[in-house]
Order: C-alpha cells, then sequence, then structure tokens
C-alpha cells in the first residue's frame, strides 16, 4: 500500500479515536490487522472487529475527506494538524510490519500538533 493511503488509514484512525467513535484499544488492535492486510481500509477493519458502527463510519470517511481537502489532498498535512496523535504515537510506532518499517517508518516529526 502506498505511503498517502497509510497516511489516510493512519488519518481515519486518529480521527475516530479524537471523536470517541473507537477506543484507543481498539485502534491498536485494528492497526495490527491492518498491517497484516494492507488491502483493507482501516475502516471495514474497524467495522468487521465490531470496533466502529456503519453510521460512524460513513461520518468518519465523511469527515476525512474534509480534512484532507482543508490541507490540499495532502494526508501527512491532515496528520500534522490533528492533536491527538502524540498521546498514541509511541503505542503505534509498536506495531510491526511485515514488509518494511510499518508504522515504526511514519515521520513523526510531521504528526506533531501546532502550537
Amino acid at each position: 500500500m502506498s505511503q498517502p493511503a497509510a497516511d489516510r488509514n493512519l488519518l481515519f484512525g486518529i480521527l475516530a479515536l479524537q471523536m470517541d467513535f473507537i477506543t484507543r484499544d481498539a485502534l491498536i488492535h485494528a492497526m495490527h490487522a491492518w498491517v497484516l492486510d494492507k488491502a483493507k481500509p482501516l475502516g471495514q477493519i474497524l467495522q468487521e472487529q465490531g470496533a466502529l458502527e456503519p453510521d460512524s463510519h460513513q461520518l468518519l470517511e465523511a469527515l476525512v475527506q474534509k480534512h484532507l481537502l482543508l490541507h490540499g489532498n495532502n494526508a501527512e498535512k491532515s496528520l500534522a494538524a490533528v492533536s491527538s496523535v502524540g498521546s498514541v504515537r509511541r503505542d503505534l510506532e509498536q506495531i510491526a510490519d511485515g514488509d518494511g518499517p510499518g508504522l515504526a517508518g511514519t515521520p513523526w516529526s510531521l504528526l506533531r500538533p501546532y502550537r
């Protein structure tokens, strides 16, 4: 999966957590599943795991699309604008990826919230 798609999945997960649509544990669990099957979007995984309702998934998809639009359709810029990334950063960095650096290779400096 391309880095923009990976960044979009991370944005989806962070917004879901920030909006209290999912728990921190649900995000970590879904990200573990996602690194094993990157063809599936994170939202689909969260639904399949019972962590996200279909109507919440639809709302989040719209929020992600709008957030990306506000940031020039650049997922890295969108992630940089999301303030809750720091709270789950260490947990997400621990997720290993069999075909590369996985989430540990994410440019976390881009994810720092604006001050």
